[in-house]
């Protein structure tokens, strides 16, 4: 892991309460993988407390039992408790299904202490057939994320949510902007010049799939 990527880390796992439910949209990527395993470095198990703070693996229903092998044998070299990794099926493309679900089984189980957080990191990534309708997909994922946990936290006033949404520099610089050094970043700074159309994924479509994402979570949250 390069420094950039720990040091984000070290910022996107700031504790919401010493108990937590943590639960990973698609676990299973880049990005997702390393939010799990420092999520797992940080778990300290040999104590009831510790077994308060699952951690919860949601990938596609293909590769459920792929991870579930994976994350096994990772907890068990940083000789850790297996049963702390849970693997779950999601599909960010339901409606918010799958993430609601296993955001109930986080309150309806006792032990998770009633405090749920959610790092949403899957995203379809690279050009693909219709690379429009990629990038609306990201929007709605994200979106159906925020509608989620906001309907949780309406059916369940007594729990704590949060939600943390993974990003690159696209979220607030376009292509044609480079990053500015040493600048604190703010929703103030949103990337508003990357806009849909069919021209260039990498160029356009990727930043404003980003951006629109990650400008959901903030609207809906003023």
């Amino acid at each position: 892991m390069n420094r950039l990527v720990s040091f984000a880390l070290k910022v996107l796992l700031l504790p919401i309460g010493s108990a937590a439910y943590h639960l990973v949209t698609g676990a299973n990527g880049f990005v997702g993988r390393h939010v799990v395993y420092s999520l797992l470095k940080r778990h300290h198990d040999g104590n009831d407390e510790a077994r308060k703070r699952p951690i919860v693996c949601l990938v596609r229903a293909e590769k459920v039992r792929a991870e579930k092998k994976y994350w096994r044998a990772q907890a068990e070299n940083m000789r850790k408790d297996p049963a702390i990794i849970r693997v779950l099926p999601y599909d960010m493309l339901d409606g918010g299904t799958t993430l609601s679900d296993a955001l109930e089984c986080a309150i309806a189980d006792e032990s998770a202490n009633k405090r749920v957080c959610v790092y949403h990191v899957a995203s379809s990534f690279g050009p693909t057939p219709d690379p429009v309708r990629t990038a609306r997909n990201n929007v709605k994922s994200a979106e159906d994320a925020v509608s989620c946990l906001a309907k949780c936290s309406e059916l369940h006033p007594a729990s704590r949510f949060r939600l943390v949404l993974t990003s690159s520099m696209a979220a607030v610089r376009a292509t044609s902007q480079s990053p500015l050094n040493g600048k604190y970043y703010t929703h103030n700074d949103w990337n508003t010049k990357s806009k849909l159309n069919e021209t260039n994924w990498g160029s356009c479509l990727y930043h404003f799939s980003f951006a629109q994402s990650r400008n959901i979570h903030t609207s809906k949250h003023k």
